[in-house]
């Protein structure tokens, strides 16, 4: 996923993830405002520890480690395109932010940033590929896991249950 402009790549990524957050914490109430800026901070360490095997390749992984080493970030090697696909990992339960209210956040947040991204007419598309479902995907089942139990019941019971609990029914 190296793609040849990656200068250009990094200097848009830290500014287009800080106006994410800026905006997204725009209007929200003073606690809201904190969980996403803890969410944002847990970003980037992430980018900056996180093991991104599950999302990068081989080659990919050895310039990551390679950059890491000479005190370079994520961006140093990678754009927005790769940050979106590891977006998998930063929602799994090792990153997940605690309490359970942070972790919600952080699973929501990165649906919103995967979707803003996707708009935003920043991503190289040839880069996506089918990886980007995967990051999706992974943002549902993290959703899936946190939803509280009563939500959860009520999204698998039969249609009539669901209708009578306020969900929707199948046709």
């Amino acid at each position: 996923m190296i793609h040849p402009s990656r200068q250009s790549r990094h200097d848009q990524a830290l500014p287009a993830l800080a106006r994410f957050f800026d905006e997204q914490a725009r209007g929200r109430s003073e606690p809201t405002r904190m969980r996403y800026d803890r969410v944002h901070q847990r970003l980037l360490k992430f980018l900056a520890e996180g093991d991104m095997s599950r999302c990068l390749d081989l080659r990919e992984n050895a310039c990551l480690a390679e950059a890491r080493q000479r005190g370079q970030g994520f961006f140093e090697v990678f754009g927005l395109e790769e940050m979106l696909v590891c977006l998998l990992r930063f929602v799994d339960d090792d990153w997940l932010l605690d309490p359970v209210t942070d972790a919600r956040a952080q699973v929501m947040l990165a649906g919103r940033l995967a979707t803003s991204l996707q708009r935003s007419g920043l991503l190289d598309r040839d880069l996506l590929g089918c990886s980007v479902y995967e990051s999706e995907a992974a943002i549902r089942a993290a959703q899936e896991r946190l939803r509280p139990p009563s939500r959860r019941d009520a999204a698998v019971g039969p249609p009539a249950l669901r209708l009578i609990r306020g969900g929707l029914a199948d046709s």
